[in-house]
């Protein structure tokens, strides 16, 4: 009894387990008086449930127990007669359902007749303990996690699941993420646990899905501010802030890597000044020092004016520094962003160092052209031209471009229209 109760303990402990249904019963031999056999058997009985009580709560019991004159009873001299059979005692086992036979209604009449048999005592009685029984009954449902093998099984082969109909559990979509290797099917569990997520929570999505998804989307070149909005709170200077309750850490603000990908959406989107905010989010360490400096610099945070204090003088001639330095391209153009003689002068010797047949060149050595005046009007023109002949595209920026006068743009775009009926688009 006493494993019994162990037993009951750890299923009704367990946190991965209920306890559904429980069952006792009691058995006694029929040596002696049938009512005295059953009362043995009905207060074994009592004792047993009295340690269960002792473990399931009254509530508990109350639903699972159901007590029926059949859990308590007295074992048949039939029962006896098949242990003997067992054991190819099979003319003792006669002798006893003869005595059944002849007294079946009277159990305590068989008892006296079979008492009387000759090997009662060396052969009968040794077989009674066998019928003394106490068993316990119950189911229980256990909750098991299932391995990463049978969660990618489960995915590729259970149609509910695959669809989407199912959800997986977090920790489950957690091993897919680890598992399913393409990009497409990867992005689309993303989406699921993102959303299934803010279902379980009520709207803030799990980190590790969101994170993970807006990745995929910026690797596509797809912009979505939306996704990792609800994880970012202004009110809470800094990243990877502590969230705490009563001592205890339940949660994370902030999450840097959250914070550098959102900056990266509002950039691919152009929105710079909602980048810059983010980018005064994130910590000034080696990892963030380039994207920082792009969103403050295409915010507009890189030249240095009057009424800065110390501190942000240092940081826009830092910014302007590591982006102008950050490729031969970005060289030109922020040597051309601070429009003065000075840097006009170093962005056309840094245009030395970009390819020659490239539009974007083309391009910003028109721009430069139009900024040395008139003199230069033809080579403006011209730069402008063969740049529209290699990428039109570059038509309707130039048409908006403060930097391009109306003549060049007029007289380039009259060359491309030229050399496309003639032919002569090289």
């Amino acid at each position: 009894m006493n494993k019994l109760k162990a037993k009951l303990l750890e299923v009704v402990n367990g946190e991965s387990s209920t306890l559904k249904e429980l069952h006792l019963y009691s058995v006694s031999s029929p040596e002696g008086s049938y009512a005295s056999n059953m009362a043995l058997s009905q207060r074994r009985l009592a004792y047993a449930r009295s340690l269960v009580y002792s473990v399931i709560p009254a509530h508990t019991m109350q639903r699972l127990y159901t007590y029926t004159p059949n859990d308590s009873r007295v074992a048949t001299w039939l029962e006896v007669a098949d242990l003997l059979e067992q054991d190819t005692l099979a003319a003792e086992a006669a002798a006893i359902r003869e005595i059944v036979e002849k007294y079946p209604k009277n159990q305590d009449q068989q008892f006296r007749q079979v008492a009387a048999l000759p090997y009662y005592s060396t052969i009968i009685k040794s077989h009674l303990p066998k019928l003394r029984s106490m068993k316990c009954e119950y189911t229980a449902e256990i909750y098991r996690a299932l391995t990463k093998e049978e969660i990618l099984n489960r995915y590729r082969n259970d149609p509910d699941y695959h669809s989407g109909k199912k959800n997986f559990a977090l920790y489950e979509y957690w091993h897919l993420f680890n598992m399913v290797k393409d990009p497409k099917e990867l992005e689309e569990l993303y989406r699921r646990a993102y959303h299934y997520s803010q279902e379980l929570t009520g709207g803030k999505p799990w980190v590790l899905a969101a994170n993970n998804l807006a990745v995929a989307y910026l690797k596509r070149d797809t912009v979505d501010t939306e996704v990792l909005k609800p994880l970012i709170d202004f009110s809470v200077r800094g990243c990877n802030v502590e969230r705490t309750f009563d001592g205890r850490v339940i949660g994370i603000d902030n999450v840097e890597e959250v914070v550098a990908n959102q900056l990266a959406m509002y950039l691919k989107k152009g929105d710079f000044s909602e980048a810059s905010r983010l980018a005064q989010l994130l910590p000034d360490n080696e990892k963030n020092k380039k994207i920082k400096a792009f969103a403050f610099c295409l915010g507009g945070y890189y030249k240095v004016t009057s009424g800065l204090n110390d501190a942000e003088i240092a940081r826009r001639l830092e910014t302007f520094e590591l982006v102008k330095n950050s490729s031969p391209l970005n060289n030109v153009v922020m040597c051309l962003a601070m429009k003065t003689h000075a840097w006009n002068e170093k962005a056309e010797k840094a245009l030395e160092d970009l390819p020659a047949d490239d539009p974007k060149t083309m391009y910003l050595k028109a721009v430069l052209y139009c900024r040395k005046g008139d003199f230069y009007a033809m080579q403006a023109e011209e730069a402008l031209t063969n740049c529209f002949k290699k990428d039109s595209s570059y038509i309707s920026i130039a048409e908006w471009d403060g930097d391009i006068s109306e003549d060049c743009f007029k007289y380039a775009k009259m060359g491309y229209e030229d050399a496309m009926t003639t032919g002569g688009n090289e």
